[in-house]
């Protein structure tokens, strides 16, 4: 976990879902100091736990939409909030943009199948028209009694293939919570947080629950929802450069220490032209408050023009650095990026048309023909 971007705001737990292997422990009261939401709509866990994730994060900007979501949902109970998140037409469209058309179609069919399978048998006709009623032959209607063991035992269980679950892991209130959309409140795993990082009580869990589908069970997966490394490397840019400023006042007036500048090249000479590029203005950097230990080398006695030059040096090589970092983080963004739309992208009409030339053109009908009388044997 050391290697996310800080903060990390909740973590996503995909799982194979198991009934046999859900436990029974007490969930936490109404009053947790937690947003929580249940499920309500079928195949929305995933969004359901990222929004349970968003809406209990700190000092992120959620937008208009999100923010206006928050504030109505804020005094509902679970239940009604997980029935606004598939009512909230922003939120249906996010997660709708990454369904497939197969994915849509499949999902009207098992609703179909359900329906279907819900008319097949009709319902049990009532033998007693009301109570102490009797037939032509005087003889009471013959009641329709329970049914016997051994006529519930011939019955066969249906085969039920359970799928994915995401369940999200968040720090709030001073605790960490398991938000379970399908459970009907969020339950407190960990004690009171000091200094010990939030995830580290939820890894022991995690890794508990993996333990107990043995070798039957690879189908696991950990996403962690964290703050745009962007955001990091731009406030890290401007705070560095905001310190080089503050210290160039400072030593304006030495003459050593602007020999020193003057006799290397200066990394930062032209970075405030470029600064749109990370999305900085000088304005913003000259408002961006001095890094604490820029202040503190600087208020100490023996601060000359060697310290100053030295200091900064490492300025400006914070400034390269994070400059290049991100640039890179542009880049795998939009690799990203890239790799969301080919998700998006239904390839199903180009499927469905190549496959139907094909049949135009007796191809397909070859295929079944050799697949039928086997491969052809060698001379």
């Amino acid at each position: 976990m050391n290697f996310l971007p800080q903060p990390v705001f909740g973590l996503i737990f995909l799982f194979h879902y198991a009934p046999q292997l859900v436990d029974e422990e007490e969930e936490d009261g109404e009053e947790a100091p937690v947003w929580f939401a249940n499920q309500t709509t079928n195949n929305s866990c995933a969004s359901v736990a990222l929004v349970n994730i968003v809406m209990n994060a700190e000092d992120v900007e959620l937008g208009d939409e999100l923010q206006n979501f928050k504030d109505l949902t804020k005094d509902l109970n679970s239940a009604l909030r997980g029935y606004q998140i598939g009512a909230n037409d922003f939120i249906r469209a996010a997660h709708n943009s990454f369904a497939r058309r197969i994915d849509l179609l499949n999902a009207d069919l098992c609703l179909a199948n359900e329906v279907e399978a819900a008319q097949i048998e009709p319902p049990q006709k009532r033998l007693i028209k009301r109570r102490g009623a009797t037939s032509r032959s005087g003889d009471k209607q013959k009641t329709a009694g329970p049914r016997t063991a051994a006529a519930r035992a011939k019955k066969k269980q249906p085969h039920v293939e359970y799928g994915f679950h995401f369940i999200a892991y968040v720090p709030a209130g001073g605790f960490v919570w398991e938000l379970d959309g399908m459970r009907t409140k969020p339950r407190n795993i960990g004690g009171e947080l000091t200094e010990k990082s939030w995830t580290d009580i939820v890894l022991p869990r995690i890794q508990h629950r993996i333990k107990e589908y043995g070798d039957s069970e690879n189908g696991f997966s950990l996403l962690a929802l964290c703050r745009s490394p962007l955001d990091t490397h731009r406030s890290l840019i401007a705070s560095r450069l905001s310190g080089l400023r503050s210290l160039n006042t400072k030593m304006m007036g030495d003459s050593s220490f602007t020999d020193l500048v003057a006799a290397s090249p200066d990394a930062c000479a032209s970075v405030v032209e470029g600064l749109d590029e990370f999305g900085l203005s000088p304005p913003i950097v000259y408002a961006t408050g001095i890094p604490p230990f820029v202040t503190e080398h600087m208020a100490r006695a023996d601060f000359d023009h060697h310290e100053a030059y030295s200091l900064r040096q490492q300025l400006a090589t914070d400034v390269a650095t994070s400059m290049t970092k991100y640039r890179e983080e542009v880049l795998a963004v939009a690799e990203e990026e890239r790799r969301v739309q080919e998700r998006r992208k239904d390839y199903m009409p180009a499927l469905h048309c190549w496959m139907s030339k094909l049949a135009s053109k007796g191809v397909l009908e070859e295929v079944m023909d050799t697949l039928r009388s086997g491969p052809a044997d060698s001379p």
